[in-house]
């Protein structure tokens, strides 16, 4: 499956990252992600800086929303 091999290429910080904003819905904001994962936000940025490199993710500028599912 071409999303399990792309997750699996992830670090483990940014894997468990992509995982629980999937979980918030297509949409999410970095403060949100980083109240869920319990980490502060300059944590959850690099993780979600790698996902934007694998194309998993990109960043919205729509409304409050900071990210969204490519």
């Amino acid at each position: 499956m071409a999303i399990t091999r792309r997750l699996g290429a992830l670090s483990d910080r940014c894997r468990e990252s992509v995982v629980r904003a999937a979980a918030i819905g297509r949409r999410f904001s970095l403060r949100l992600l980083s109240a869920i994962l319990d980490i502060p936000a300059e944590q959850v940025s690099e993780a979600i800086g790698e996902a934007i490199e694998n194309g998993i993710i990109e960043e919205d500028y729509e409304k409050e929303y900071g990210y969204r599912f490519t």
